[in-house]
């Protein structure tokens, strides 16, 4: 892959961030050529937005159940009891009173790295934090939307310690729809142990990197390795938890598992297919050709000698030591294990 200057238009891939980068990238003034590809769809915040994928799933939901698709629907029950904040706020106070003695969790729509989450259980914590939200309003900060959501409190639990899966998938077509899996990811793990009575410890609740970096205590029983930092990074890869699961349970159960959460994904991505159905890379291309040129199968990468002249944008998302590591394990191991949309 040779990376090219920003003003060279002779490239083939666009690397870029979502934002500004991106709405260039596809509506500025270059016209992308049949052979030019952008690393995002067009509303692809409709899925990787909390708020958006809150709202599109119910909608799934409800049209599967309208279609007696029961089974289907079933899958897509995959998300908690979920407000949106402030405009739901009513609505949540109404459920919070009917489940006394909840965990509740509260999460920023468009942050990562865990910021701005924080877990409660009495309704006058949640009013403390709105009216710090209202003052930073009337300070000329804009208002940011949040969403509430019942806590999990039951998750099952690696060496007595949350996790959760980071699973790559690859879109390179929404028409037709071409869906692919990498065959490796990884899981993160909590560097503290699961503890209830302890919600105001992110590290005990949340799995993100940026946060378990500081976690360096009380991780015996975890394969931990250390970053550039030095720090403790907890993650395991995909393979290594299977074995784990495989040790306690049936090889047959871990693999049908692994496909529900296929199915799961396939789902999640139908779903976009259904509600923005005009999802396109080379949307403007489309204009103005008869027919746009198809991504580059994965599985011929192997069979033939692809050049690829990468323009890329400096807007990195933050990774510890060892992120770099997994990544190449996952891109050494992305496979045509397609994921097709059921008809």
């Amino acid at each position: 892959m040779y990376i090219v200057d920003p003003e060279d238009t002779n490239w083939h891939l666009w690397w870029c961030d979502t934002g500004d980068v991106l709405r260039q990238a596809l509506d500025g003034d270059r016209k992308l050529r049949p052979y030019q590809r952008v690393s995002h769809f067009r509303n692809h915040y409709e899925l990787t937005r909390k708020n958006y994928l809150y709202r599109n799933l119910k909608r799934y939901r409800k049209a599967l159940i309208r279609a007696e698709k029961f089974a289907e629907a079933h899958i897509s029950d995959v998300m908690p009891v979920t407000f949106e904040l402030p405009s739901d706020y009513l609505m949540f106070v109404e459920e919070y009173h009917k489940q006394q003695g909840a965990i509740w969790i509260v999460k920023p729509v468009a942050r990562s790295r865990g910021k701005g989450i924080f877990l409660f259980r009495k309704l006058k914590d949640l009013i403390e934090w709105k009216s710090r939200e209202v003052k930073s309003q009337q300070s000329g900060v804009p208002a940011e939307i949040y969403v509430v959501q019942k806590y999990i409190d039951n998750p099952y639990l690696v060496t007595g310690r949350k996790f959760d899966l980071r699973i790559y998938v690859l879109v390179t077509s929404f028409h037709p729809l071409k869906v692919w899996l990498a065959r490796e990811g990884f899981a993160r793990l909590c560097g503290q142990l699961f503890d209830l009575e302890n919600i105001d410890d992110n590290r005990v609740h949340l799995t993100n990197t940026a946060i378990q970096l500081k976690a360096s205590q009380n991780t015996e029983g975890i394969s931990s390795i250390k970053g550039e930092t030095g720090e403790l990074s907890c993650k395991w890869a995909l393979n290594k938890l299977r074995d784990y699961l495989i040790a306690y349970y049936e090889a047959e159960v871990v693999e049908n598992l692994m496909q529900r959460i296929a199915d799961l994904i396939n789902n999640i991505i139908t779903l976009r297919f259904i509600f923005c159905p005009h999802g396109r890379v080379n949307l403007k291309v489309k204009k103005d050709i008869p027919k746009v040129v198809d991504t580059v199968d994965i599985e011929d990468i192997s069979e033939k000698a692809v050049f690829c002249r990468c323009w890329r944008s400096e807007n990195w998302p933050y990774c510890d030591g060892t992120h770099g590591r997994h990544n190449k394990e996952c891109n050494d191991n992305v496979g045509p294990l397609i994921v097709t949309k059921k008809g």
